[in-house]
């Protein structure tokens, strides 16, 4: 779905004291091309110019994003994107308190197509092995808790499994894979809150692109195959016209080869991870 504009509504923000904290309310009015995606309103939040959580007021510093909401406004393709703001300097305010940041690993065992000299792991007669060769991995996973003024259900679900779509920590988009967000919602010396855990795992690959780091790798091949490129899958015979009682590799075509050809496949949606504010 594409962000036609984004348009500030600055008649609409208000001011107001909750609790003994200030709060603010700032609006923006977003232009979608398509009113019929299901994801529109996530859509409209994430468009460029709406605000992230824990972003600062554009006139008062103090004022930091407790939450952001998308709703309908006049049309199938417009949605009013409402920011809300809550004063973080509240004496003993348990959301001043700092964010609690830990690495660890996660080992676990892949398959791989190439050894540590980048040469590919194949038979004496240039066949793949089946299953494939596998080696130990150590993945990097952060975990960052912190308190939040609010919580989004619907935000923790969409980001549950989605990788990175922007660079976060510095690192390539499509490296970084969000875990469920976990909430609990904590009262503590008449303050109210939101425990919140993000878990983020990261994985490397040297033999594809940053971009395709989650994706899965499958080795190309089959009983079927096509004769000529475009043409109707058939089962694959020997010469002596026997179908074959393993199956046989395949090129991107579905053409017979001698050679290795992995599929890439896409498990998880990219989204930007910019979202949550989570740079340290």
């Amino acid at each position: 779905m594409n962000v036609v504009n984004v348009k500030p509504e600055w008649s609409s923000g208000g001011a107001g004291v909750d609790s003994g904290a200030r709060t603010a309310t700032l609006s923006w009015t977003v232009l979608l091309s398509d009113p019929h995606y299901i994801y529109a309103p996530m859509a409209a939040r994430l468009a460029s110019g709406i605000p992230r959580y824990n972003e600062p007021h554009p006139f008062d510093s103090s004022l930091r994003v407790e939450s952001v909401s998308a709703k309908p406004a006049g049309g199938p393709c417009f949605y009013r994107v409402t920011a809300r703001y809550r004063s973080l300097q509240a004496q003993g305010s348990p959301l001043d308190m700092p964010w609690e940041i830990a690495w660890m690993y996660e080992e676990t065992q892949v398959e791989v197509e190439h050894d540590v000299d980048g040469t590919p792991i194949l038979n004496t007669a240039g066949e793949a092995f089946d299953p494939p060769s596998v080696r130990d991995q150590a993945d990097p996973i952060l975990t960052i808790m912190r308190n939040e003024a609010g919580d989004d259900p619907g935000l923790r679900s969409y980001y549950a499994n989605v990788v990175n779509a922007d660079t976060f920590l510095g690192l390539p988009p499509g490296t970084c894979r969000m875990r469920p967000i976990t909430a609990t919602r904590t009262i503590q010396t008449g303050w109210e809150f939101w425990r919140k855990t993000y878990t983020i795992v990261v994985r490397h690959k040297e033999i594809v692109a940053p971009e395709q780091a989650w994706w899965e790798r499958k080795l190309n091949r089959g009983f079927h195959e096509r004769l000529e490129v475009g043409g109707d899958a058939v089962v694959a015979k020997d010469e002596k016209g026997t179908a074959y009682q393993e199956p046989i590799l395949l090129d991107q075509n579905g053409l017979r080869t001698d050679n290795a050809y992995w599929l890439l496949i896409q498990h998880y949606p990219a989204e930007p991870f910019s979202i949550f504010n989570l740079e340290f």
